[in-house]
């Protein structure tokens, strides 16, 4: 658990031993954290979302966005919900025994978001604790709960195996569980490490991956952000990919990019939107065109 001290009129966090000195741009949105009263607590965490997946903060601002985070909810328990999955999209490593302890709340709704949290965070060290839950919790846990638990313990194991092997290997092993994986929440973790990942290869996996499974809606969403997330990342091959799609594909891969098409594609877009066999697909081709040329 964080503590927080006060010297010389500068907030400081003492996370796992060490001292960290607050910056001055976090102090509004720290104390966004801690005064927000409840019902308008969660625009805060929304914010935090977009930009956390965005990359905007780095590991010391975490740090102590983490920590406030877990304060203010730890005071406020009926926000543990919704902070508890914020802190492991976060990834703060000092902050895996809190969430732990919390995966033990007799709240369910609690628990679920702590192992949805842990999941995320990837850290063997809860796996025994998920097994012993696992255990403990069947059959008298609801459906939820016993997915999330499985969703949680899935993601930490394939990620563990993902650390020891080779860039390489690490692709395959992605692409097979984006194809195979049951578990829609662990296809949808695993698929996040491609947001940032060099290489045409990684349209053909993700909109494989889209086509596979293009019945489960909570899924798609998921694959739709980290195909915004690498486009916004690289552009490059994005189109090209596309075309080779069949039509639903290709009009579900243009309004994935609707709110930023990139300059450089102006010309594919265009060609799109004049010769493509689904008039449907033409269309939203040419609202995009219309959007790179307003600008």
């Amino acid at each position: 658990m964080a503590s927080r001290l006060f010297a010389w009129g500068a907030a400081l966090v003492v996370l796992a031993g060490q001292v960290w000195a607050q910056p001055s741009y976090l102090v509004p949105l720290l104390n966004e954290i801690e005064r927000t009263n409840p019902a308008s607590f969660y625009t805060v965490t929304f914010r935090l979302y977009e930009r956390v997946g965005a990359g905007v903060y780095s590991p010391e601002d975490l740090r102590f966005l983490s920590s406030a985070l877990l304060r203010r909810a730890e005071a406020s328990p009926e926000l543990l919900p919704v902070v508890l999955p914020l802190l492991g999209q976060m990834n703060v490593p000092e902050t895996v025994p809190p969430i732990m302890t919390h995966a033990r709340s007799s709240d369910q709704a609690v628990r679920s978001a702590a192992y949805q949290a842990l999941g995320w965070m990837g850290d063997e060290r809860a796996l025994p604790l998920l097994t012993a839950r696992n255990r403990q919790e069947r059959p008298a846990a609801s459906a939820e709960e016993r997915f999330m638990i499985e969703y949680a313990t899935r993601s930490i194991e394939l990620k563990a195996r993902l650390r020891r092997m080779s860039s390489g290997d690490q692709f395959g092993l992605v692409r097979t569980t984006l194809l195979t994986e049951p578990n829609w929440l662990v296809r949808g973790d695993i698929a996040r490490m491609l947001s940032k990942r060099a290489g045409a290869d990684v349209w053909a996996v993700l909109f494989d991956s889209y086509e596979r499974w293009a019945t489960t809606p909570q899924y798609v969403q998921m694959i739709g952000e980290v195909l915004g997330q690498r486009y916004r990342f690289d552009p490059t091959g994005y189109i090209a990919a596309v075309r080779r799609r069949p039509p639903e594909t290709r009009l579900y891969a243009l309004e994935r990019i609707s709110d930023f098409p990139h300059i450089s594609d102006m010309g594919a877009i265009m060609d799109i939107s004049e010769t493509d066999s689904d008039p449907i697909v033409r269309e939203r081709a040419t609202i995009l065109l219309g959007k790179l040329l307003n600008r």
